[in-house]
Parts: structure tokens; sequence; C-alpha cells
């Protein structure tokens, strides 16, 4: 019996040490979702800009042609962006634009330029 005590208590706490609060497992919280993460769509000047965002990066489309790659961070409704990659003469150069916008549900505005989350 005492052996079985010592099975169950060492597996409970093996288990609660795994837990690292993000799984939503025991007693920690569940991550919040990305509020950033999906397709966003905005035209400008008769461009369509086409941002597909998920795990800290994105990919931007002017056109529906792949122009930019970069990665993103998020704090409260600010948003900022660091293109890292452009598109250009057929190959991919190294950029470092960082562009700072605000997040609102479904909107997303850097400067001139507002998105709508689809």
């Amino acid at each position: 019996m005492k052996k079985m005590m010592v099975l169950v208590i060492g597996m409970v706490l093996a288990l609660t040490a795994c837990d690292n609060g993000n799984t939503g497992g025991g007693e920690g919280t569940p991550p919040k979702p990305d509020p950033v993460e999906g397709t966003w769509v905005g035209t400008l000047n008769q461009i369509t800009y086409k941002l597909v965002v998920a795990n800290g990066s994105f990919t931007q489309y002017n056109d529906n042609v792949m122009s930019n790659k970069g990665t993103y961070t998020v704090s409260k409704n600010t948003v900022t962006m660091t293109w890292t990659h452009k598109y250009e003469n057929n190959e991919w150069v190294t950029s470092s634009t960082t562009l700072t916008g605000t997040i609102s549900g479904n909107t997303l505005i850097f400067e001139a330029l507002t998105f709508t989350k689809q």
C-alpha cells in the first residue's frame, strides 16, 4: 500500500512540475490568443496589401505578389512590425524597416493604411 501511495504522489508531482502555465492544464492560466494572428487586407492608392501573420512572423503581399517578410510583437494594443527581408529584383534582400501601429478588434492601422482582419 505504501509503494502505491508513493507512486501516485510521485506521478502527481511529476505532472504538476511539467505544467508551465502555457498549456491550459493544472492551475495555470491558458495562453491568450494572439490578436494579430490571421490574414489582414487593406487598400491604399489602388494597391491591395495583405498581411499573413502567425507565430511572431508575417509575410506581406502587394497586389497578391509576395513583397516583404518579417517579425512582429504585440504589447496591449500596439503592434510593432519589422521587415527583415524584401523581395527585390527577383531575390530576397535584407531589410530593417520598423513600423508601429495599433490594433482594435478586427482593425489594424499603420499610419494611412487600415487593415481589416479576414
